[in-house]
C-alpha cells in the first residue's frame, strides 16, 4: 500500500507523466488490436503501382527512362527497401509499413519536443526516461488511432511515407528552438538534421517544397529565441540543400532525375494537373474529408491564438507552420484523395501532442487555474477524437471477409476488394494466367492503371507506358486546359503513341486490358485502345488474339503462344 501511495503521489507531482499514462491506458489496447487488423488487407492501386516500379528497378530498369512516372523517386525507393525485407508479400508489406510508422510515432513523442528540457533536467534521470517513454507510447496511440481511420485503400500510401520524414523534422526543429540541446553546437546540428529531413519528401512530390519554406519562416518569427535566428535559418537551409543532394545522389542509382525534374518544371503543370482535377469546393468535400479539414483548420486557428496570446511559446509557430503547409498542399493538388490528408492529420496530431506536453509542464510549474482548464479541454478533445477514430476503424474491420486470415481461401478474400474501378480478384487471376502462358523473360503491355499485374506475374512492361493516360485521354482534354496546353497535350499523346509502336519492334508476349480504369473509365478498354492508338491497334489485331477474360481484365496472347495456353488447362479453374 505504501508503494502504491508513493506512486500516486509521484503522478500528482509529475502531471506530464500522468497525462501521458492516461492516454496509454485508454488507447493502447484498442490501438494494438486495430493495428493488427490492417495487416490482413490487400494492397490498393497506388501501392500496387509502386510494387511494380520498385521490382522493375531491382531488375535493372531506370525510372523515368524505362518507364514513365509522375511521382518522385522517394515512394519507389521506399517500396524497393520494403521488397528487400520480404515486402513482395502483401501481409509482410503491411507489417513493415506499420513497424516503420510506429518507430517514427514513438520517437516523435519520446523526443518530447513540447517540453522545456531545462526544467525536465531538474528531475531524476529515471523519472525523465519514464516520462519520455510514456509520451512515446502516448504519441503512438494517438497517431495510430488516426492512421487506422484510413481505409485499406488509403493505408501504405506515399503521403504516409512523406510523414515519416516530415513529423520527426518538425519535432527536431521544435526541440532545436527550445532547450533540448545542451550546447550551441548541438542546437545547430538539430536545425541541420531537421532541414535535411524536411527536404527529402520534395523528391516524392514537389508540393512538399512548401514545408521547408514555411518551417524556415517559423524560425524567423520565434520571438523567444535565445539564439541567432538568422544563423539558424542559414543552418536549416544548408540542411535542406544537403538533404536534397544526398537523397538525389542515392536516387541516381535507380532514377534518371534529369527527366523527372524536366517533367516537374515544364510538363506537370500542363499535364498531371488536369488528371482527375477537382474544384476547391470539390476538393474539400471529396470522400468525406470535410470533417478532418474542419478539425485541422480549427486546430490551426486556436493554436495560432494560443501562441499570439502567450500561453504557448512562439517556437510553436513551427508545428503551426507545418499544419498550414499541409492544408495548402492538400488544396493545391486539387484532387481531394483521402490519402492526401496524411500530412494534414499528422500535423494536427503533432500540434496536439506537443501542446499537451507544454501545457502539462506549465500547469505543474505555475499552478494557474486557466492553464489547468486549457489542459483539460485539450486532453479531452484529443482523447475524444482518438476514440472516435478507433471506433470508426473497428467498425470498418469488425467483420473481415471469409478467408481473410486463411490463404487457402483467396477468392473470398480478394473479392472483398472488388468494385468501383479496382478489381483485386480479376487482376490476380489474370496475372496468374499471364505467368503460366508467357515465357519468363518476355514482356507484357498493359492498358489501364494497374501495372501491379506485371509485378504479380513477374513480367516487365513492353514499353515505357504503364499508364493508359500517357497515350491520350479525353477526360484530360475535357478538364479545360487552355488552347495552347491542349495542343501541346495532343502532340505529347501522338509522340507517345509513336514511341509505343517503336517499342513493339520487340513484340510483347501479351496485352492486358483493364476496363473502367481512371481517369476516363472506359467500359471497353480494347475498343478504346484500338481507336486511340490506330497503328498499335492494328499491330494487336494482326498478331494477337483474345485468350481469356477475367471479369474486367482481358488477356490477349501473341498468336505463337496459342498452343501454350491451351495446353495448360482451363483458365476458369485457376486461382492464385
Amino acid at each position: 500500500m505504501r508503494g502504491l501511495a508513493r506512486t500516486v503521489e509521484r503522478l500528482r507531482e509529475n502531471v506530464t507523466l500522468t497525462v501521458a499514462i492516461t492516454f496509454v491506458v485508454a488507447l493502447l489496447v484498442p490501438a494494438m488490436i486495430g493495428t493488427s487488423h490492417v495487416h490482413d488487407a490487400a494492397l490498393g492501386r497506388d501501392p500496387g503501382i509502386f510494387q511494380y516500379t520498385a521490382w522493375a528497378l531491382s531488375k535493372g530498369q531506370i525510372a523515368y527512362r524505362d518507364f514513365h512516372e509522375v511521382n518522385g523517386p522517394l515512394p519507389h525507393l521506399m517500396h524497393l527497401l520494403f521488397l528487400k525485407f520480404g515486402g513482395a508479400d502483401e501481409h509482410t508489406f503491411r507489417v513493415a509499413d506499420t513497424i516503420t510508422c510506429s518507430i517514427v510515432y514513438v520517437l516523435v513523442g519520446a523526443m518530447a519536443p513540447g517540453f522545456d528540457m531545462a526544467k525536465m533536467r531538474e528531475r531524476s534521470a529515471r523519472e525523465r526516461w519514464a516520462t519520455r517513454a510514456a509520451w512515446g507510447l502516448a504519441a503512438w496511440c494517438t497517431f495510430s488511432a488516426h492512421r487506422l481511420a484510413f481505409t485499406w485503400w488509403d493505408l501504405s500510401q506515399r503521403e504516409g511515407f512523406y510523414n515519416l520524414f516530415l513529423l520527426p523534422s518538425v519535432a527536431l526543429q521544435l526541440a532545436a528552438q527550445g532547450t533540448h540541446a545542451r550546447s550551441s553546437r548541438g542546437r545547430w546540428w538539430l536545425f541541420a538534421v531537421s532541414g535535411a529531413l524536411a527536404a527529402i519528401p520534395i523528391l516524392g512530390k514537389p508540393t512538399c517544397a512548401l514545408f521547408p519554406v514555411l518551417l524556415c519562416l517559423a524560425i524567423s518569427i520565434d520571438r523567444d529565441a535565445k539564439y541567432s535566428r538568422l544563423r539558424a535559418m542559414i543552418v536549416y537551409g544548408a540542411g535542406v540543400v544537403a538533404g536534397l543532394a544526398v537523397f538525389a545522389l542515392i536516387s541516381s542509382r535507380w532514377c534518371d532525375l534529369g527527366r523527372w525534374v524536366h517533367f516537374i518544371l515544364f510538363d506537370s503543370s500542363r499535364f498531371y494537373v488536369y488528371i482527375m482535377r477537382n474544384t476547391l469546393a470539390g476538393t474539400y468535400a471529396a470522400y468525406g474529408n470535410g470533417p478532418k479539414l474542419n478539425l485541422a483548420g480549427a486546430t490551426l486557428v486556436i493554436g495560432a491564438l494560443l501562441v499570439w496570446r502567450g500561453p504557448v511559446p512562439s517556437r510553436f509557430w513551427t508545428p503551426i507552420a507545418f499544419l498550414f503547409g499541409a492544408l495548402l498542399a492538400y488544396f493545391a493538388q486539387q484532387k481531394g484523395f483521402r490519402y492526401h490528408l496524411y500530412p494534414v492529420v499528422g500535423g494536427t496530431i503533432l500540434l496536439w501532442v506537443t501542446a499537451l506536453q507544454h501545457l502539462s509542464q506549465r500547469w505543474r510549474a505555475l499552478g494557474r487555474r486557466g492553464d489547468g482548464v486549457l489542459l483539460a479541454l485539450l486532453a479531452s478533445l484529443v482523447m475524444y477524437a482518438s476514440v472516435d477514430d478507433l471506433a470508426f476503424a473497428w467498425a470498418l474491420r469488425k467483420q473481415p471477409p471469409i478467408g481473410a486470415l486463411d490463404p487457402s481461401h483467396p477468392r473470398e478474400f480478394y473479392e472483398h476488394y472488388q468494385g468501383g474501378n479496382f478489381f483485386a480478384w480479376d487482376t490476380r487471376r489474370a496475372a496468374k494466367f499471364v505467368s503460366r502462358t508467357t515465357p519468363e523473360e518476355s514482356t507484357v503491355q498493359t492498358y489501364g492503371l494497374d501495372p501491379y499485374l506485371l509485378f504479380l506475374s513477374k513480367r516487365l512492361s513492353a514499353s515505357p507506358f504503364i499508364y493508359a493516360w500517357d497515350l491520350g485521354d479525353d477526360s484530360i482534354l475535357a478538364a479545360g486546359p487552355p488552347p495552347r496546353d491542349a495542343d501541346w497535350l495532343r502532340q505529347v499523346f501522338a509522340s507517345n503513341r509513336a514511341e509505343l509502336l517503336v517499342a513493339f519492334n520487340k513484340p510483347p508476349a501479351a496485352f492486358v486490358f483493364f476496363d473502367n480504369a481512371p481517369p476516363s473509365f472506359k467500359a471497353d478498354a480494347e475498343s478504346d485502345f484500338i481507336a486511340r492508338c490506330k497503328d498499335a491497334g492494328a499491330f494487336l489485331l494482326q498478331g494477337y488474339k483474345m485468350a481469356h477474360a477475367f471479369g474486367t481484365v482481358r488477356v490477349w496472347l501473341r498468336n505463337d503462344l496459342d498452343a501454350v495456353w491451351r495446353s495448360v488447362g482451363s483458365p476458369t479453374e485457376w486461382e492464385p
